[in-house]
């Protein structure tokens, strides 16, 4: 059983740019790379920072490409 919580879309686009969204929806079209780079950049710095904070450094670290193959046949990735 998953620990990860449920999160419930606004209406509202969360990239922050605050365009209207269809029922079900969490971002405008393309707007979820927008939010995933702002985030990394501004918190982590970067793409390479951002794995390393959560331990997926090469070599020798988690494999990120594993954790999603492993996440996919989980049956949690709809």
């Amino acid at each position: 059983m998953s620990t990860r919580r449920r999160v419930i879309p606004t209406g509202v686009c969360w990239c922050g740019c605050r365009t209207a969204v269809s029922i079900g929806a969490f971002f405008a079209p393309g707007h979820d790379k927008t939010a995933e780079s702002g985030v990394i950049m501004t918190e982590y710095g970067g793409v390479p920072e951002f794995l390393e904070h959560h331990g997926y450094q090469q070599p020798g670290g988690k494999n990120a490409r594993a954790a999603l193959e492993a996440f996919r046949k989980s049956g949690e990735y709809l």
